[in-house]
């Protein structure tokens, strides 16, 4: 009799088949991807990403300039909060200019600027007397370089690869405010234009433009919420450190 009710127990005590331990751990996954979107994703936390991200961004970029000797810059997309990362050709050692003495190419004709490159190209050419009555050729510090050299535009490459590809903020998260070494006027989010990117140049010598960057979260018509989170980040010019700070701060090279 005992062996009798022994087997009986054992047979109704039935586990789960393969099949049904599927279809409960699908029913899970399924829950989960539904339910993970809005699960942790306050500002707070969107906030947090992006900081962390643009800073190891900031952090590759440092180093591929030491690493392949070719200046890059960080261009910002400030309506969408895109950024990407673009190298200069290899050998281009000139360093960006302040925004107010670059000079405006839109109000500059093609076929002006092409004729002005070709006539100090022909100049740099030619050989000159020095003060010995010897022929000596233009340095590459000379004017006549340097002004083609500026009225040359760079042929700017995108970086897309394992480490430095096109990222986006995350979620409402924006970039609210720039300056920059060559734009040490704050600007807005809101006084950029469609078409119109901030940029963060690093050089191959261990150096970066000095940069100021606000962090803050997307409200109704374009603006940023007042009553969001809200960071500043500092790019030290020497280091390549980003240096966090909570609310928008101006930095001590911001003109007013």
């Amino acid at each position: 009799m005992f062996e009798a009710m022994s087997r009986t127990r054992h047979q109704g005590v039935q586990g789960f088949s393969l099949l049904e331990l599927l279809i409960v751990l699908g029913l899970i996954g399924a829950l989960a991807a539904a339910l993970l979107p809005s699960i942790g994703l306050t500002s707070g936390s969107q906030m947090s990403m992006a900081l962390r991200d643009f800073s190891a961004q900031v952090r590759a970029v440092f180093d591929s300039a030491i690493l392949t000797g070719r200046v890059h810059r960080i261009v910002l997309d400030m309506k969408s909060g895109d950024y990407w990362v673009e190298a200069a050709p290899l050998g281009y050692s000139g360093r960006a200019p302040r925004a107010q003495r670059a000079i405006d190419r839109s109000i500059m004709a093609d076929d002006e600027r092409k004729r002005l490159i070709d006539g100090l190209s022909e100049a740099a050419s030619q050989p000159r007397k020095s003060a010995t009555d010897e022929e000596r050729f233009y340095s590459v510090r000379s004017l006549v370089v340097n002004q083609r050299r500026a009225l040359t535009p760079v042929q700017w490459s995108e970086v897309d690869d394992a480490v430095l590809f096109k990222k986006s903020l995350p979620g409402k998260v924006r970039f609210a405010a720039l300056a920059t070494e060559q734009m040490p006027e704050k600007k807005l989010r809101s006084e950029f234009e469609e078409g119109d990117f901030g940029q963060i140049f690093f050089y191959p010598d261990g150096t970066l433009s000095q940069a100021m960057i606000h962090f803050g979260i997307e409200g109704d018509e374009d603006g940023i919420r007042d009553d969001a989170v809200k960071y500043t980040v500092f790019l030290d010019p020497l280091t390549g450190r980003s240096q966090l700070v909570e609310g928008f701060q101006d930095a001590e090279f911001v003109e007013d």
